[in-house]
């Protein structure tokens, strides 16, 4: 009789519970044991000024590698609206109705941006 192989654990690098189900879904039948930093009392805030979707993803996947000591994985999204040109910043889907906004908050403040417009296309950055 052979011994299973131990998993390692891996780190899902967010704290939002949303994005955690959607990495551990991407390590899925992998020797990968997915943990929380909640899992293990990590409480971290990873910087997120780099100019581009991939190299918040790959300094979050660092910090937060940093401070756990564990292997990572870390994305990082937002949303692309061209025709709201400099009005909108796709890095910022998040952080643009200000630090402290609710998610019914930043939906308002979109809503508002796009008034003028009609039907406009919206899509993952990529």
């Amino acid at each position: 009789m052979t011994k299973a192989a131990k998993k390692a654990d891996i780190l899902l690098g967010t704290g939002n519970p949303a994005k955690q189900a959607m990495l551990a879904e991407l390590v899925e039948g992998l020797p990968l044991n997915p943990v929380s930093p909640q899992d293990i009392g990590l409480d971290s805030n990873p910087d997120e000024t780099a100019p581009s979707h991939e190299e918040v993803a790959r300094d979050k996947a660092a910090q937060w590698s940093l401070d756990s000591g564990l292997l990572t994985i870390a994305s990082d999204g937002g949303l692309v609206i061209p025709s709201l040109g400099s009005k909108w910043e796709s890095l910022f889907t998040h952080r643009f109705a200000g630090t402290s906004a609710t998610d019914n908050d930043r939906a308002d403040e979109l809503l508002k941006l796009m008034s003028p417009y009609e039907k406009i296309p919206a899509q993952p950055p990529g």
